[in-house]
């Protein structure tokens, strides 16, 4: 039985097969790419040292409005504050549950950096420290 707050649609963590790579782009710093790898309940993470903890982010991928995301893409029917986040750009490529993924990422607006920083914060790293160069180039 089911109890008040709980999805019965969503996956547990260790049910959640994925296999994603990713790559973060930020004209200022190294280029980091890594690939994600959950499948029976093992969680792993290899490629550059990245601040990503490969368990919490295979948990990540049990919310279906996360898998949505990565699957569908961002949605077109957001009204979104015009707000710079920095220059970052993640691109996300791979399967989840069976689904392909191919989706970017950026911070160009208040709805994408809601997607990076909650939505997707287990999954990608924190966004990198930007100059205000990179404000008066958006």
């Amino acid at each position: 039985m089911a109890s008040c707050g709980d999805d019965a649609t969503a996956p547990a963590p260790d049910e959640v097969s994925a296999e994603l790579s990713v790559v973060v782009t930020h004209p200022d710093h190294p280029t980091i790419e890594y690939q994600l790898t959950c499948d029976d309940g093992d969680a792993s993470i290899s490629g550059d040292d990245v601040d990503v903890t490969a368990s919490a982010a295979c948990e990540t991928l049990a919310d279906p409005v996360v898998v949505d995301r990565l699957v569908l893409g961002a949605p077109t029917d957001r009204v979104c504050a015009q707000v710079f986040g920095g220059p970052d750009t993640a691109s996300i490529t791979g399967v989840v549950g069976g689904a392909t993924v191919a989706t970017v990422v950026d911070r160009t607006d208040a709805c994408m950096i809601e997607d990076w920083d909650v939505l997707l914060g287990d999954l990608l790293p924190p966004a990198r420290e930007f100059s205000d160069d990179d404000v008066s180039a958006s």
